[in-house]
């Protein structure tokens, strides 16, 4: 069994309401190091009854971001960079200094065009569906916090999908512009 204590519970977070107050979504919780990686019949029996099903946003602000692609520049490419995963024009460590910092600037460009307060919110809960993978599911990405606790408070219909509504708050954004080649 996981370790679990009452910091993790959701009660003891950062909690969001939308136009309902009894329902709170938190914010940047904080979770046991397990979260995102234990099977469920591994956990404590109180997280599952606190966290399953239970939607959470976590705020992913730029500096973030920039910290992540100057330490590959220092520290070199990922191995599914040089598996072929990732293209060298999309990469932003690759290059001289000055095309590093020009990729970077670029990159930061976009970002903040997609997310204007420079956090991206990412939507995640912790689910029963698929147990060969992870527990934990993103729902989607959000560019500002009112979307991201909507779309948090939404519930999918009977097939799993949403209304149209709520599909319009999640924003596609990809590191490289084009992201996909046309074949």
């Amino acid at each position: 069994m996981m370790p679990y204590s009452e910091e993790y519970r959701p009660d003891n977070q950062v909690l969001l309401y939308d136009k309902d107050p009894g329902r709170s979504v938190p914010l940047n919780p904080r979770l046991p190091p397990h979260f995102f990686t234990a099977p469920l019949d591994e956990r404590d029996p109180q997280e599952l009854n606190d966290w399953l099903e239970r939607p959470f946003i976590c705020s992913i602000p730029w500096s973030d971001r920039e910290a992540s692609y100057r330490e590959d520049r220092t520290q070199g490419f990922p191995d599914a960079y040089y598996d072929g995963y990732w293209t060298p024009d999309w990469w932003a460590a690759e290059g001289t200094d000055d095309e590093f910092e020009a990729s970077l600037a670029a990159l930061k460009a976009r970002w903040l065009a997609t997310f204007p307060d420079g956090n991206k919110y990412a939507v995640w809960v912790l689910r029963r569906d698929f147990p060969d993978q992870s527990p934990v599911r993103l729902w989607g990405y959000c560019a500002n916090i009112a979307d991201a606790v909507q779309l948090a408070n939404a519930k999918p219909n009977s097939e799993g999908c949403y209304d149209v509504e709520i599909y319009g708050l999640f924003v596609q954004y990809w590191e490289n512009p084009t992201p996909f080649e046309e074949y």
